[in-house]
């Protein structure tokens, strides 16, 4: 009975307990606003539960608090404000923050400042601004996002490079990557040439696409040199700091689903023409072709030609379509209609991401941890990646003065046929389709029905049957369509970016952090070519297996101090240390002559003996940097910073670089008594110095080891050799930029208009190159520190609200940046340096000095000696072979975005335009394939309907105007 008395007991307290915890959670209502009215949006939060809702449109809103709870209310632009419950209502007004005075902002090593304490320009985008395209790269998200930075991908699809462009061009001849950090991590990344068709013929990526952006808290890019100084010799091109996302902000436990599918089409396509087929008329050139401009074939054998076809040429001034039958290159007859079909060279690719997020906030600590799956497609036939990518971000107090910060990133995947570059389809004659041409009878006609490579004519086959035979194929198409499907390449990588940080709150006024930081890379590359032919005619085939690791190492240690002087003056200073080890090995293996089993992928079936390769790159750099700075009554903000590095791809002697930089910010609206028009101003100005340091192995000597074989002593003689070419330089420096930047921001009408305003100057000098010499010196080009080169610009910033109601807003801002870019000084006093050549001199990339770099020059028209353009024989004008005359540039004048947000109640609609103006393209594929007939100006002129004249011949056989009445 005692013990049944017990547990009655026991019962009934829990149940008082729960009946009065549940009356004393109430229901309260109430609403928030501001200035204007309800506040829609804001999210509302019992601090220390994990019980939180939104206001609605009109700033109402209802959620379940004790008496004595605390409510949290935020939103952006706003500043936070928690108040005490008291009662069942609960009405709250929340001032605007233009200066956002609470919110801090990443700048360089991971320190975190007050936005209107910057004397710099900087940009800062979101995680929603990155999500909402459904981008599988960051770097794609950022298009049109921020002032003065330029987005190039590659065509290909999400695995394709992306170049990320702040501020312009700021080497001659080196690449313009910025340097990308993710919590602290210096990642891998490289430079990638996509136009080089001879090098490398597959569409690369350069690491950047690895990034997630579904795990991205938020991006700042550091673009000038002051902002970046702290970086040295690795920010030449700037900085961007990716944040990744934490648990914080969420009180509990939290599950975050999103799921994202796009389809991706091809934007442009060659505009073919439609009228008429290959071939031309005899008295142009007589290639077999009949009087109708068709070739003939004797199918049914009897001697007579009677199935005609397209006469046997690349050129497309041939007999209009018909619709009548006629015989197409892999051997059907069809009707003779152009075929437009060019778009069936390429997918329309279709992308899903799916991510799932848990995250867990208490007073001590935050956990997020997310999966994310990614399937994308490439414009390739055939061609696709998939990644599984996890990410950790947890942050630990472990006493009230140390926090650790453990930041984990994990890439696995796997790219199946990297897309084929398609340089050869618009580039070259044989390569470019006929009108009456089809994608589709490539694929059917790549490889024989035994699975080798097509045959073309009476080469030898183990299908002879099956061999092209009659007019109209391309050959380059169908080794395209050979290499795209008939190859199979794979890359498996597994990708590791992780930091652990532990931070020490001496005091007040000190802090002590420190932190490693690594990204550990590794990719197995398997490259299978099938054999082409059965092993009784020929070998071939091809098998390569290529093993690489890239390793980046990092570490710093911070120490910070902040100090009120007085109520009016406030000092700080930071001091700290790091240092970045970077070590990439690269082994390969491949066959040689051919597969000796058909389709034994392995080293082992190599006919010859295997060859392989392989290379190591290493690379050291450390540092010590520091901070001051001062802020008088929080309107007046200076800052100086010093970075003394040392690197070792320079000679020991001279390996010792500086890189100062000061800046400074006033807030005029606190300073000044401004018109009440202002909410909020600041002006700054910023001075700084960065670099660039050579690749590693440039400016040391290096020899080359040969052999003369054995020459009878049993042992090979072996003997070096010096370079005759790109000679080292141990004296080579850094390229450096000095620049400085004025800005101007400011908020005005209730904070509905923002301007950001900012002018740059950069001068970048000891530009690195290979200087050509005379080979009688002993080299045909020495590494040399020569050419200067300068970067001016402004960028524009303007936000707006231009419609603000209780259910509807409109949010809109566009961004513009002008740079002028120019050449001022190259080696030896010259005034050209060539930086790419097209066709054999038919046209030319260059970089001139007092002019931007990238002009496009080209032959002009030749002339007599009294002006007149001479014209040839065959009536087209003659090219003056000798001179060049400038055609255009290649930069843009003016980049940007403009971006909208509209809400109506619960929906969002989101547009984003990016644009660039000015700059010219040098389209060589378009102006061939004009040439060749294939496209629509191709057809100016050609008949009446087409713009041209009708004439007649006379008697003398002279060819006379025809008005269409009378005859003149």
């Amino acid at each position: 009975m005692s013990t049944l008395y017990k547990h009655l007991s026991l019962v009934m307290m829990l149940y008082f307990i729960s009946v009065t915890s549940l009356f004393a959670q109430q229901s309260v209502t109430g609403r928030v606003t501001d200035q204007n009215g309800g506040l829609p949006g804001v999210t509302i939060t019992v601090v220390g539960t994990n019980r939180a809702t939104q206001s609605t449109t009109d700033g109402s809103f209802t959620i379940q608090a004790n008496r004595g709870e605390r409510i949290r209310f935020s939103i952006v632009g706003y500043a936070p404000k928690e108040v005490e419950v008291n009662g069942p209502t609960l009405n709250v007004e929340l001032e605007q923050d233009a200066s956002n005075i609470d919110e801090v902002v990443v700048t360089a090593m991971g320190i975190k400042r007050a936005p209107r304490e910057l004397g710099y320009s900087m940009s800062i985008v979101n995680a929603e601004e990155l999500t909402k395209t459904g981008s599988p790269n960051f770097a794609g998200a950022l298009y049109g996002k921020a002032p003065g930075v330029r987005i190039s991908a590659a065509p290909g699809g999400a695995t394709s490079g992306v170049n990320i462009n702040i501020r312009g061009v700021n080497s001659i001849t080196g690449n313009s990557q910025p340097l990308v950090i993710i919590d602290g991590v210096p990642v891998r990344q490289t430079s990638f040439n996509n136009s080089d068709y001879w090098s490398d013929q597959r569409a690369r990526g350069n690491g950047l696409e690895d990034l997630n952006p579904e795990d991205i808290e938020s991006i700042s890019i550091l673009k000038g040199a002051s902002a970046a100084a702290l970086y040295g010799s690795e920010a030449l091109n700037g900085v961007v700091l990716v944040t990744t996302k934490s648990g914080k902000g969420k009180q509990g436990f939290a599950i975050d689903f999103n799921a994202t599918y796009t389809n991706d089409k091809i934007a442009y396509l060659p505009r073919f023409q439609n009228v008429r087929g290959a071939g031309y008329d005899i008295s142009y050139a007589d290639i077999g072709q009949a009087d109708d401009m068709f070739f003939y074939y004797d199918l049914d054998g009897d001697g007579i030609a009677e199935t005609r076809a397209p006469a046997n040429t690349t050129l497309n001034f041939g007999p209009k379509f018909d619709g009548q039958p006629i015989l197409s290159w892999d051997g059907q007859i069809r009707p003779y209609v152009a075929q437009n079909a060019y778009n069936k060279f390429f997918n329309n690719p279709n992308n899903s991401i799916a991510n799932l997020a848990l995250s867990h906030s208490t007073d001590k600590s935050n956990i997020r941890f997310s999966l994310t799956r990614q399937d994308n497609e490439m414009t390739s036939l055939e061609s696709y990646n998939k990644k599984n990518i996890a990410n950790l971000n947890s942050s630990f107090k472990l006493w009230d003065k140390l926090t650790t910060d453990v930041v984990i990133n994990y890439i696995n995947q796997h790219t199946h046929n990297r897309p084929f570059l398609t340089d050869r389809l618009i580039n070259n004659f044989t390569g470019m389709i006929s009108t009456f041409d089809n994608p589709e009878w490539y694929i059917n006609k790549y490889k024989t029905s035994l699975g080798y490579r097509y045959r073309i004519g009476s080469e030898a086959s183990a299908t002879p049957d099956e061999n092209i035979r009659y007019n109209g194929y391309r050959a380059d198409v169908l080794d395209y369509m050979w290499n795209v499907l008939g190859k199979q390449y794979d890359e498996y990588s597994n990708r590791f970016i992780g930091s652990f940080t532990n931070t020490w709150q001496i005091t007040s006024d000190l802090s002590v952090r420190g932190r490693f930081s690594a990204d550990l890379t590794n990719m197995r590359i398997e490259d299978k070519h099938p054999n082409e032919v059965p092993l009784s005619i020929g070998n071939s085939g091809y098998y390569a297996l290529q093993n690489q690791t890239g390793n980046i190492f990092y570490t710093d240690l911070l120490a910070t101090y902040n100090k009120s002087i007085s109520k009016d003056l406030k000092i700080g200073a930071m001091l700290g240390y790091t240092a970045t080890k970077s070590e990439n090995i690269y082994m390969t293996s491949n066959t040689d002559g051919g597969l000796s089993v058909r389709d034994w992928f392995n080293i082992n079936a190599s006919i010859n003996q295997a060859r392989t390769s392989n290379s190591r790159v290493n690379m050291l750099r450390d540092a010590f940097f520091g901070t001051l700075n001062f802020n008088f009554r929080d309107y007046w903000f200076v800052e100086g910073t010093l970075r003394r590095e040392a690197i070792s791809t320079m000679h020991p002697d001279n390996n010792i670089l500086y890189y100062p930089s000061v800046n400074s910010s006033l807030i005029l609206t606190d300073a000044f008594n401004l018109s009440s028009l202002f909410n909020y101003a600041k002006l700054r100005a910023a001075w700084g110095i960065v670099g660039k340091y050579p690749d590693p192995y440039q400016s040391p000597l290096s020899y080359t080891q040969n052999s003369l074989g054995n020459q009878g002593t049993g042992t090979a003689v072996l003997y070096t050799t010096i370079p005759t070419s790109s000679f080292g330089n141990e004296g080579i420096k850094p390229e450096n930029k000095h620049e400085i930047e004025f800005g101007l921001e400011t908020r005005m009408l209730n904070n509905r208009l923002g301007i950001d305003i900012t002018y740059y100057n950069g001068k970048i000098v000891d530009q690195i190159l290979n200087y050509s010499l005379p080979i009688s010196m002993g080299s045909s080009s020495i590494l040399a520190n020569v050419g200067t080169l300068r970067n001016t610009g402004w960028e524009f910033a303007i936000n707006a609200t231009p419609i603000q109601h209780s259910n509807f807003r409109w949010n809109s801002t566009i961004n513009f940046a002008m740079n002028r870019n120019k050449v001022e000084k190259l080696p030896g006093g010259a005034t050209t340096l060539l930086l790419r050549d097209y066709d054999g001199a038919a046209a030319q990339l260059v970089a001139n000095v007092g002019e931007s770099m990238g002009d496009i020059m080209v032959h002009p028209i030749a002339t007599d000696a009294a002006g007149n353009k001479i014209v040839q024989s065959n009536g087209l004008y003659q090219l003056d072979a000798d001179n060049w005359v400038k055609a255009g540039n290649a930069l843009p004048k003016v980049v940007g975005g403009f971006m909208n947000t509209f809400n109506y109640k619960n929906f969002t609609l989101d547009a984003l335009i990016d644009f660039r103006w000015g700059g010219h393209a040098m389209p060589t594929g378009i102006a061939w394939m004009v040439s060749r007939g294939l496209l629509e100006e191709s057809l100016n002129a050609m008949d009446a309907e087409h713009g041209g004249i009708s004439y007649y011949r006379d008697v003398n056989g002279k060819g006379v105007a025809y008005s269409g009445n009378t005859w003149t």
